[in-house]
């Protein structure tokens, strides 16, 4: 009989009392179990993951959070504002949209590099679908257009380059291409 692979997931779980904390629980041969990582303040999440590297941890709140995971310690805030954030294939960012944005109101898009403590803003849009490219260099978004476009079901969708800033339109190939080379 072949051997099953341990599964690992992020949760959250109670501790003593009313103490919450992100665990990466593992199923292995049958049995749970629990590693803590990190003690959280308000136990409602709405995203956690860890970077491609196992770093990080990333953990969406009412603020955007990360801990590291090598260091240990607490979770540290990135944000005071929400971001629904994806890490760079290579680990060494986070790229996020601003969460909960009214219908017209112009939110934005952050990169947080981790290893420069930085941030800055990518787009002001109000940004449907983002990812990164496979190079941890470019990150791609797909721009809320205005009612008459969305029903003729066009839809833009740009590339950033996060080094140097410049953006381009995607074409209709390069964006068929989003959903077929990454199994997006």
């Amino acid at each position: 009989m072949p051997q099953i692979p341990p599964v690992e997931v992020l949760a959250t779980a109670s501790g003593n009392g009313r103490e919450v904390y992100i665990v990466l629980a593992r199923l292995e041969r049958a049995k749970w179990f629990k590693q803590p990582l990190f003690r959280v303040y308000d136990g409602y999440h709405r995203d956690v993951q860890t970077s491609p590297d196992r770093r990080y941890l990333y953990y969406l709140s009412a603020q955007t959070w990360i801990g590291d995971l090598k260091r240990g310690g607490s979770l540290k805030p990135l944000s005071s504002y929400p971001y629904l954030c994806v890490f760079a294939p290579n680990g060494r960012c986070l790229f996020g949209k601003a969460l909960g944005v009214p219908p017209g109101f112009v939110g934005e898009c952050i990169l947080f590099d981790l290893h420069n403590n930085s941030q800055k803003v990518l787009v002001k849009a109000n940004v449907l679908g983002f990812g990164w490219y496979p190079d941890s260099r470019h990150v791609w978004y797909e721009q809320d257009q205005s009612e008459e476009r969305r029903s003729k079901g066009t839809r833009l969708f740009y590339q950033i380059d996060i080094y140097t800033g410049k953006q381009r339109k995607l074409s209709a190939e390069e964006t068929r291409r989003l959903n077929t080379d990454w199994e997006l």
